[in-house]
């Protein structure tokens, strides 16, 4: 292809770091759309997941108990998108004010890509594909003195070296391609560059810190330090110190991760004991919990549906004894009408079950009393 031979692209290369780019845009762009069917493609299908990396992490004030703390989290929602356009300065691949995502298919590209520091904490988080895309390939080897060019290690010193990235960016988005795919020459996977808005969408929940352990990027994720705390999801509330609103928006969120992890516990809890019944192993799968109530209805439901009336009004009155005080009869029914594993809801309704129902109640009621109440 002539415009990949190495006198080409070189030539070019001087034109471009001394050239007016209004001079030179549509001449190039028109030697590339000749010969744009050499080129090959990588198309990014939806679903598929990518990573995204970030110097550094965010920390939360909080409480356990009367006790104050400051604990590391890893940056989520906004503080792990694109920058704003406005925001941005010139990359490798975007200009001033042009705002692209830069991803790596891999968690140890996208340490390598940062240049993390033996020591340093990142935060990275998952980014995964809502509409398809077709990407610019550049490969290592057939493309060998362009991937140079676009790869090339830059440093302080050697910025304006962007001019040409940028340029042959321009070139490939004007040609129709949502984004560039190539080998990183940091790590050992690829780099994602989507040029389009609304091609993938973060992951929520997904966010998780990395502390590089050496130089080579081996790297170990660091648990977030409210964990450390015993019966931190019971006890962990906002700080005693005053709440602003960018305070109060980052607990929250912790709280909605923490209720999100564990319900994919209890969600893996529930399928081996439909599997294996072990009521024991499944117990032991969500000891850790705190959405314990829905555990124990589910349990009940299994009961209910096999026509075990005790234990299944057993498991819901623990369910709702969890929260420390006797549930009452109607706050089981309630419970019971609102659980969608519960099959058959109609027959608990009538009047002659609720009175089946009830007696076995009063019976567990009793006999919890003298253990709790």
């Amino acid at each position: 292809m002539k415009i990949l031979t190495e006198n080409y692209l070189k030539s070019l290369e001087k034109e471009i770091l001394t050239e007016n780019y209004s001079d030179l845009f549509d001449k190039v762009y028109s030697d590339f759309r000749k010969e744009q069917s050499e080129f090959k493609t990588e198309i990014i299908e939806i679903g598929k997941i990518y990573y995204r990396a970030r110097v550094g992490n965010d920390t939360m004030e909080a409480a356990i108990d009367d006790l104050n703390i400051i604990s590391k989290i890893p940056y989520f929602g906004n503080n792990m998108d694109k920058p704003p356009a406005r925001f941005v300065q010139g990359g490798r691949f975007n200009r001033q004010g042009v705002s692209y995502l830069y991803l790596a298919d891999n968690v140890e590209t996208c340490i390598s890509e940062i240049h993390l520091q033996v020591g340093q904490i990142c935060s990275i988080v998952q980014f995964k594909c809502i509409k398809e895309g077709k990407y610019l390939f550049i490969e290592n080897k057939s493309e060998e003195v362009l991937y140079d060019i676009l790869t090339r290690p830059i440093h302080n010193g050697t910025k304006d070296y962007y001019l040409m990235t940028q340029f042959f960016s321009d070139i490939f988005k004007a040609l129709g391609y949502d984004g560039l795919v190539f080998f990183s020459t940091q790590g050992i996977g690829k780099n994602i560059v989507c040029f389009k808005k609304g091609y993938f969408e973060q992951v929520k929940y997904s966010e998780k810190m990395y502390r590089a352990k050496k130089i080579s990027y081996e790297y170990e994720i660091v648990e977030e330090e409210y964990k450390k705390y015993t019966d931190y999801k019971k006890l962990l509330n906002p700080s005693n110190t005053d709440e602003d609103q960018k305070r109060e928006d980052k607990y929250d969120y912790v709280q909605e991760k923490i209720q999100y992890e564990d319900s994919l516990i209890l969600e893996e809890a529930k399928k081996f004991f439909n599997s294996d019944k072990n009521e024991k192993e499944f117990f032991d799968r969500i000891k850790e919990i705190n959405c314990k109530q829905y555990a124990y209805e589910f349990l009940g439901a299994f009961y209910f549906n096999q026509q075990n009336l005790e234990k299944g009004i057993q498991y819901f009155f623990e369910g709702l004894a969890t929260f420390g005080s006797c549930p009452t009869f109607e706050a089981i029914l309630k419970r019971m009408q609102s659980c969608d594993e519960l099959e058959k809801q109609e027959q608990y309704q009538k009047e002659s079950m609720k009175k089946r129902l009830k007696i076995i109640y009063e019976e567990i009621k009793r006999k919890e009393g003298k253990k709790r109440y």
